[in-house]
């Protein structure tokens, strides 16, 4: 699929997957965040940038979305938030997942249920080059 209009940008692999959010790459592994149930996220192996490959993939249920994503040092953090917004289903809980990813191939342990979650009133402030949050968190 060639790319139009980038001048000095050329294409040197692809992956094919569901419409994305945000993609994050922390060395050699990009984590996709996604905008529909059932994917949420999808972890890769792009350490040979023209082969990219699958190493994990986190679902999310019916009725939520994960479509934003932070991950460094092997901790990963992701939204979760209603789909559509305006009408969650009853007993929905949204907030912020946490995973270990220190192996992405097998995120929090090989569960894919998050290490830990926030409630959906974490106080969050970014500033332009951190996050900082403030969060109680319980484990799972």
């Amino acid at each position: 699929m060639p790319m139009n209009g980038g001048q000095g940008i050329k294409q040197v692999g692809y992956f094919d997957c569901a419409g994305g959010g945000q993609v994050v790459v922390d060395g050699t592994v990009a984590f996709i965040a996604h905008m529909h149930a059932p994917e949420g996220t999808t972890i890769l192996d792009v350490s040979d940038p023209s082969k990219p490959r699958r190493l994990s993939t986190i679902e999310v249920p019916k009725g939520m979305h994960s479509h934003k994503v932070r991950a460094a040092h092997g901790v990963m953090l992701v939204n979760r938030e209603a789909q559509p917004a305006d009408r969650p289903a009853p007993g929905f809980q949204g907030g912020i997942g946490i995973f270990d990813v220190s192996d992405p191939g097998s995120p929090s342990g090989g569960a894919g249920a998050p290490a830990c979650t926030a409630s959906p009133s974490t106080a969050a402030t970014r500033t332009s080059r951190r996050s900082w949050m403030a969060m109680s968190a319980t484990s799972s």
